[in-house]
């Protein structure tokens, strides 16, 4: 006897795994500077690598998740890190794909040179000065991720720090790059779900509060590895700017704050005319003359700012290397005890460059209105070994990163927007408009 068929075939219930799939849409609310394979320059047929994107989730994960592993537990987070973001001894275990991407258009200025000094983003994007590079506005991309169920909580984490508080491309602890996310589609197994936990928008007036919250919940507490950067829940650490209905005059408040709290100094009158340029009111060209054993004498630069002399580099505190250069030089010698110290370079003793653990950028509210972040991140302000001045007979003694309390007094009477901690981060942010 022949069965009759059946009407429809039995379904086979697939196994649920809690697999994450999801496409975000971003745009980029400030210009997109280098990001290819050409140092300092967008790549145009392909502005944005997944490449790149892996390596700033990378460091958002362990700016967030590090607290877990303990001052000493580097190998554990980098074995961990290598688990969850893939290394040369294995792929990655969440899958992340640019499926679209355009580069926009350049940047105009109008000097026509972004990296000019007076260009309103100069003093930001200085590498650009002599190559004459341009940056990108208009960016935007798409990308697609998957993820198993176990690494859920470790993309959530550095994905909300990553478009929070960072960005893509270079230079994007000065701002470039900010990201914003315009969408989010979201699926786990075969299911749709609504993208709630998935999206974090800030408004303008409680937008403080809430980021506090969600550094709270989202930073793994602990002592993060030696060496590593992290978030940290110290309320002081983070600073909005009043609300701007545009995204450039957030950035640039905060730009226009840093030059001016790092390039502090004395004005200089000639025939009666002022100019933007006189002896700084930082210690640090004083204590190059000292060690070096150059000063212009006709300028009476052998005389120190700062009396007692401050024979210190505080501004390190900001990022390495930091280039000198006196106006004064005289590169016709490598050495005129009478002429001022030739361009000179601070750096790290064995470590060429130490990224600034200040971050800058504009944040998009949900209202539309735009508020400007500043934030520290948790560190050393020195690399390993210790301070080193190219083109000097001596580097700077151990510790000259550091001023005293006496010696930031000092500073005080003369910087007109520094509150005298000797903190300089926390000093930079204390100053920032509320």
């Amino acid at each position: 006897m022949v069965k009759p068929l059946l009407d429809k075939p039995p379904q086979i219930k697939r196994k649920e795994t809690g697999r994450i799939t999801m496409t975000r849409n971003y745009e980029l609310i400030t210009p997109l500077f280098g990001g290819g394979v050409r140092t300092n320059e967008v790549d145009i047929d392909n502005p944005i690598r997944g490449t790149a994107v892996r390596g700033h989730l990378r460091f958002w994960w362990r700016a967030t998740r590090g607290g877990q592993f303990g001052k000493d537990g580097l190998a554990d987070m980098k074995a961990r890190e290598d688990q969850i973001w893939g290394s040369t001894d294995g792929v990655s275990k969440i899958a992340i794909t640019v499926i679209e991407a355009t580069a926009g258009k350049p940047y105009v200025v109008p000097n026509g040179n972004v990296g000019d000094p007076n260009s309103p983003l100069g003093y930001v994007a200085f590498p650009l000065r002599d190559s004459k590079g341009k940056v990108y506005e208009g960016v935007s991309f798409t990308l697609q991720i998957v993820c198993p169920k176990e690494y859920r909580p470790d993309l959530k984490a550095a994905l909300w720090a990553w478009e929070t508080f960072g960005g893509i491309g270079a230079r994007t602890r000065r701002g470039f790059g900010a990201l914003h996310c315009t969408d989010v589609h979201l699926q786990i197994d075969e299911k749709k779900f609504k993208n709630n936990n998935w999206v974090w928008n800030y408004a303008s007036k409680t937008g403080y509060k809430a980021l506090l919250t969600d550094i709270k919940e989202m930073v793994l507490a602990g002592s993060v590895p030696d060496g590593v950067a992290s978030l940290s829940g110290n309320p002081q650490h983070l600073h909005l700017t009043p609300d701007r209905n545009d995204a450039q005059l957030s950035w640039k408040e905060l730009i226009d704050s840093l030059r001016d709290f790092r390039q502090s100094r004395k004005p200089k009158t000639i025939s009666g005319r002022q100019l933007p340029f006189g002896r700084s009111h930082w210690p640090e060209p004083d204590a190059i003359r000292e060690l070096t054993g150059q000063s212009h004498k006709g300028k009476h630069h052998d005389q120190p700012v700062h009396n007692p002399p401050i024979h210190k580099f505080p501004r390190a505190a900001f990022g390495l290397p930091i280039v000198f250069e006196f106006k004064d030089d005289d590169d016709r010698k490598s050495l005129n005890r009478d002429a001022d110290p030739l361009k000179t370079e601070l750096k790290g003793k064995n470590y060429e460059r130490r990224a600034s653990r200040l971050i800058l950028r504009p944040l998009k509210c949900a209202d539309g209105r735009y508020r400007g972040i500043a934030l520290i991140l948790t560190g050393d302000i020195v690399p390993p070994g210790g301070l080193e001045l190219k083109n000097s007979p001596k580097n700077p003694v151990p510790g000259a990163e550091q001023i005293t309390p006496s010696e930031a007094g000092q500073i005080q009477k003369m910087h007109p927007t520094y509150n005298g901690n000797t903190d300089l981060l926390q000093a930079f942010l204390d100053q920032l408009p509320k």
